[in-house]
């Protein structure tokens, strides 16, 4: 969790480097959720077999992490060109 500042007091900045890092993370996860919604595997109560959940989730991740790669190097060959 990041820190806090109290009302009397700025925070230092070493605890504000690391709120920045732990934003820069926190981002990145909560983008992967909200793709996740989309398929609508988060965002609504799964009403299938539980035993296929896992299966399916996975399936998912593979297909987001796939389009992941795919955008990372559709950038490097632009900033390539």
């Amino acid at each position: 969790m990041p820190s806090k500042a109290k009302k009397t007091e700025k925070l230092d900045s070493e605890l504000k480097k690391l709120n920045r890092e732990i934003g820069r993370r926190r981002i990145q996860v909560e983008h992967v959720f909200g793709r996740m919604k989309c398929f609508k595997i988060l965002s609504c109560v799964y009403r299938n077999r539980r035993k296929r959940l896992n299966l399916r989730f996975n399936l998912l991740a593979g297909i987001y992490n796939l389009d992941w790669v795919k955008d990372k190097q559709l950038n490097w060959l632009k900033n390539d060109l």
